[in-house]
């Protein structure tokens, strides 16, 4: 009796195992399935030079190579990562903290043009790696500069004007005032927009 208890025993840890083992290889295939079909860049990177380990197609078009393997390859840090305080920063803040979340740096693509990601990552100091999720911000970078310039020029424009350029809203408060309105009221435009008409004028001129 004792023997086929002993021998139970090994085949009910057997079969124990190998349900580990199976369930171990399915997270492994949903995990593999989702780094390579995910919308956002996935790579593992190396701690101490930059070199990418493993990375999912998304990446890849998003630095501009064919595939994941092509960029593996080919990837150089410091082609692509020009700013090297940036990522020292990035790197310092990994190692202290464990992750940086929605760190924005500037990157170059295979062709050279710049590339602005967003990127989160957890690093594994012990192992000399990190992984990283990222986003490409580019665009809305790109956009953002462009509203810029345009309300640079619009101020340089109406700040020009010999006459007062103001924009008042439904509540009476000032969104835009010119220079010249400042100056006749000696007062900054900045100090003026946000507040009402009669806080700015006083009530007997208003």
């Amino acid at each position: 009796l004792t023997l086929i208890a002993v021998a139970l025993a090994r085949r009910r840890a057997l079969q124990s195992a190998r349900a580990v083992q199976a369930a171990l290889l399915g997270s492994e295939q949903r995990f593999r399935s989702i780094f390579r079909n995910a919308q956002v860049g996935m790579i593992r990177g190396r701690i101490e030079d930059g070199r990418i380990l493993e990375a999912n197609q998304r990446a890849a078009e998003i630095f501009g190579y064919a595939s994941a393997d092509d960029l593996v390859a080919n990837y150089e840090s410091k082609k692509h990562w020009p700013d090297r305080r940036a990522r020292a920063k990035f790197i310092e803040e990994g190692t202290r903290n464990g992750s940086v979340r929605d760190f924005e740096l500037e990157f170059r693509r295979k062709d050279n043009s710049t590339l602005f990601l967003s990127q989160t990552a957890t690093f594994y100091s012990d192992t000399g790696y990190y992984d990283v999720v990222f986003v490409d911000t580019t665009e809305r970078k790109q956009t953002e500069a462009a509203l810029e310039d345009s309300e640079r020029q619009f101020r340089t424009v109406t700040d020009a004007a010999p006459g007062a350029i103001i924009f008042v809203d439904s509540d009476e408060r000032y969104r835009f005032v010119n220079k010249t309105f400042g100056d006749w009221l000696n007062m900054q435009p900045q100090a003026i927009i946000g507040e009402k008409i009669p806080d700015v004028l006083g009530l007997e001129t208003y």
